[in-house]
């Protein structure tokens, strides 16, 4: 939604689809983070 009206506003959609991809993907990634922290996950490499 948020590329749709920057589009219609003049900003360049891909730019501004590229900068939120990464915004939330660095989001889910803090998310997992904490979350698997919170259960008591010390050791990251068993998750792999």
């Amino acid at each position: 939604m948020l590329v749709l009206v920057t589009a219609k506003l003049g900003f360049d959609a891909d730019l501004v689809h590229t900068i939120t991809w990464f915004i939330m993907s660095a989001f889910v990634l803090v998310i997992w983070y904490y979350g698997n922290k919170s259960i008591g996950v010390k050791d990251f490499s068993k998750l792999i």
